[in-house]
């Protein structure tokens, strides 16, 4: 049984101010509201503050369990997100020193890629790709023989480069490429490698050191040999009548007019002769396209678009010769 304590105090239960009147029950000896006196709750009230202290219990226990749960989840959230960057940090990136499907990113680095594709169509181009890799434990070194020069790339930061958004996607060896030329620029760009001034051009010429090159600018960091260019005059004259061969590529090593001359090579040396070509983009601008094949009667050419490396575009020459801007070519 509950006991309580009330001091007795009688209110007009209309207005809440005491009552004064004599014949109140506050003077009522019997009263069971008597001053000072301990008096026993009613048992419907005793029930009622029960099933109060049941249902906040209650409701507390449901608290409790909410917070508990919530709070695993977030334990559970963590340890998987944490779980995850651990597995991105550690992962071998899928390297296999050679170049597979890949999509260009948004960098301007068509003529890289190009160039990568390139030396992927022959046996000893693969076997130069391959030769520039070494693959280390948690990381991978790639070798510039051309300026004698290696850089030891972690996977960690292969794997960042892949999820930024700012490289190529599909192929880390290809991610991995672009992070070594981008280092080796930026230390040519500083004065620590010197490079012929074919070179410095294409090096200097942009804030970003990866966008816009040509085949020169890989080739020679692999083998140390500058490209041959040949200049479609059809389009140029075409384009910009009245320009000498000299004002189009001044900074080229050997340059010429006959874009039949580069084709042919390619088609008589297929294993032995690196080819790019570029052609003019619908947005006024130039994209570089890598020769992957050309028919044995030198008509249909197979070409390979960085955008997506799996796509292949056959043109015959006769469509290509209003369309290529120049042609590249370096005899591995």
């Amino acid at each position: 049984m509950i006991k309580v304590n009330l001091e007795t105090q009688n209110y007009n239960a209309n207005s809440g101010i005491p009552n004064n009147d004599s014949n109140s029950k506050a003077e009522n000896d019997n009263s069971i509201f008597e001053s000072g006196n301990d008096s026993t709750l009613p048992e419907s009230c005793i029930n009622l503050i029960d099933l109060g202290f049941q249902y906040c219990g209650s409701m507390l226990r449901m608290a409790i369990e909410l917070l508990k749960n919530k709070h695993k989840e977030e334990i559970d959230q963590n340890e998987k997100t944490q779980l995850e960057n651990e597995e991105n940090q550690n992962k071998i990136v899928d390297l296999n020193k050679q170049i597979d499907d890949y999509n260009q990113g948004p960098r301007g680095d068509c003529w890289l890629l190009s160039t990568l594709s390139a030396l992927n169509g022959s046996e000893s181009g693969k076997k130069l790709i391959s030769d520039s890799i070494t693959l280390n434990d948690n990381s991978a070194t790639v070798t510039f023989p051309g300026i004698g020069y290696s850089v030891e790339i972690p996977n960690e930061v292969i794997n960042d480069a892949r999820n930024s958004g700012n490289y190529t996607t599909g192929d880390d060896d290809v991610v991995l490429m672009e992070l070594a030329v981008e280092d080796a620029f930026s230390k040519i760009r500083n004065g620590e490698f010197q490079v012929p001034e074919e070179l410095q051009y294409s090096i200097n010429d942009n804030s970003d050191v990866l966008r816009a090159g040509y085949l020169s600018d890989l080739m020679y960091l692999m083998t140390g040999k500058l490209a041959h260019e040949e200049v479609n005059m059809t389009f140029w004259d075409r384009k910009f009548p009245g320009y000498e061969l000299g004002d189009v590529n001044a900074f080229k090593d050997r340059i010429g007019g006959d874009m039949d001359y580069a084709l042919d090579l390619k088609t008589n040396n297929p294993e032995g002769i690196v080819e790019i070509l570029s052609m003019e983009t619908d947005h006024n601008s130039y994209h570089a396209y890598s020769v992957k094949s050309i028919s044995d009667d030198g008509y249909n050419i197979t070409l390979v678009d960085p955008v997506n490396s799996s796509d292949e575009i056959i043109y015959t020459r006769d469509e290509l010769r209003d369309r290529i801007v120049d042609i590249e070519y370096v005899q591995l």
